[in-house]
């Protein structure tokens, strides 16, 4: 894949008013990527149970992105749709937006 281009996905925790940002954590990835004159994006979603880029407890960096990587890759080669969590559709919004900005002249799968 060509001009990666990835996004952290954040669960915030705010006050009680909902104005400030009390803590913010790493949940998931976005991951876009080109191929010929395709673009497709792919995600990793943790868990509720599960901590960012661990693996039984152990620190494994880049295991979000890879996964997200291989499933925008089979997004392109194999058609295969993978279905989207309700709890990122609109970052996953945001993120397909961003992309048709930089990506111009390819077509968004």
């Amino acid at each position: 894949m060509n001009n990666v281009i990835k996004q952290h996905i954040y669960k915030e925790n705010k006050n009680r008013k909902g104005t400030k940002v009390i803590r913010r954590k790493k949940i998931g990835v976005l991951v876009a990527g080109r191929i010929n004159n395709e673009v497709a994006i792919g995600f990793s979603l943790c868990n509720n149970k599960d901590e960012f880029n661990r693996i039984d407890g152990k620190k494994v960096p880049g295991h979000a992105e890879k996964i997200a990587l291989t499933r925008a890759k089979k997004k392109i080669m194999k058609g295969r749709e993978y279905p989207l969590p309700h709890s990122i559709r609109k970052q996953y919004r945001q993120f397909e937006h961003r992309c048709g900005l930089y990506y111009k002249d390819a077509t968004i799968i």
